[in-house]
């Protein structure tokens, strides 16, 4: 189910996009000609899901939303399935040093595994940085839960900006092959306020925020955060947008 609405009148010019896949869908909506604002929400199953899609669309049609047609639909939903392009949907800014193929063999070589191909596209654009427009907050309502995440950098793989710089190379070494703090299927990318790091799932490509102050329980320690590193960063909104 894939649905593009518009609405016109003398005041506003807007649209509303809705994406189900599976038990997952992703609303997108703002001002006819921007990128616009992304919100993701999960269920317990598929059939929840596409009742809670249709639910929503009917109230944007009762509000004065049109739907439009197949050729209305803006060339971003027919990239759905390029999961890279998805990723890429904001700029960075701050960046370190532009990588090498060199510098990916050698970072592959210190946690002994291939990147993810969306990772990989990420830092091959943008090594670590923070996403363009003050977007530093990530929100998703869930079918039982509320997640709001605030990151504070997404770190450089290699070529540090400053001493005090964090790099995904030196944080998946300390966490773990040293302190053994999480799995080697978990790559931290980026990390919040209080220092805790996120982390990609390589298993399910899943996004999670590792929660050291859960020292009672270390198979607790991951945090769900997002169903994919697209959701995660083509969610981030400004702390006036989530809080304002």
């Amino acid at each position: 189910m894939n649905k593009y609405l518009e609405f016109k009148d003398d005041k506003s010019s807007k649209f509303w996009k809705i994406e189900v896949m599976d038990h997952t869908f992703t609303v997108t909506f703002g001002k006819i000609g921007t990128t616009g604002q992304t919100q993701t929400k999960e269920f317990e199953s598929k059939e929840r899901c596409i009742k809670e899609a249709e639910k929503l669309l009917n109230e944007k049609l009762k509000k004065g939303y049109a739907e439009q047609s197949a050729s209305g639909i803006k060339e971003e939903s027919e990239k759905k399935s390029k999961k890279t392009e998805q990723v890429i949907k904001f700029k960075f800014e701050n960046c370190g040093k532009k990588l090498s193929e060199e510098d990916f063999a050698y970072v592959e070589k210190i946690i002994d595994q291939k990147l993810p191909d969306d990772l990989r596209k990420l830092y091959e654009k943008f090594n670590g940085g923070i996403v363009e427009g003050e977007k530093n907050v990530f929100v998703m309502e869930t079918d039982d839960d509320f997640i709001e995440a605030e990151v504070q950098l997404f770190m450089p793989m290699r070529y540090k900006l400053s001493k005090d710089d964090s790099l995904l190379e030196e944080d998946y070494v300390f966490n773990v092959k040293e302190k053994k703090f999480f799995k080697k299927h978990f790559i931290p990318f980026a990390f919040d306020g209080g220092g805790f790091p996120y982390c990609y799932n390589t298993k399910n490509g899943k996004i999670y925020l590792c929660n050291l102050d859960n020292f009672e329980d270390p198979d607790g320690w991951m945090d769900y955060v997002a169903p994919s590193l697209a959701s995660f960063i083509n969610g981030m909104i400004t702390e006036d947008e989530a809080f304002g």
